[in-house]
């Protein structure tokens, strides 16, 4: 990416993400047999959601920025990690809202869709 700061970067980042979920997300077609193929495809939802959390904190918290402010003072470091974790969480979780709508959308009718589904996490999270 081309941005002439971390913030800029960051920025382009999260468009370009935007961008090509939406892309992905409409070309994206699965035949699904059974209900467990339907959890499956859930649960990669999840674990993708995760991935990209998790990767964007940690290309964050190696910005020469965050860098800096860790070897000032760790607990302020943490604070701020903390506060953009819930940021970049909260972000992309609306934009992982359209895959979930993507998918309720091509849900076999045999296959009951429960709206507890739509809640990036419910059939995977690393911590579990």
């Amino acid at each position: 990416m081309n941005g002439s700061s971390d913030n800029e970067q960051q920025a382009l980042f999260m468009d370009d993400l935007k961008r090509n979920l939406g892309t992905l997300i409409q070309t994206f077609h699965v035949e699904l047999q059974t209900q467990e193929d339907f959890h499956r495809l859930l649960t990669i939802r999840d674990k993708f959601y995760f991935l990209v959390l998790n990767s964007v904190m940690k290309a964050l918290g190696n910005t020469q920025a965050m860098r800096v402010k860790k070897s000032k003072d760790e607990l302020t470091f943490k604070t701020y990690m903390d506060g953009y974790r819930y940021l970049i969480d909260f972000y992309l979780k609306r934009i992982f809202e359209k895959v979930s709508e993507q998918v309720r959308q091509r849900c076999p009718e045999q296959f009951r869709y429960l709206s507890k589904y739509d809640e990036v996490g419910f059939f995977y999270h690393p911590d579990k």
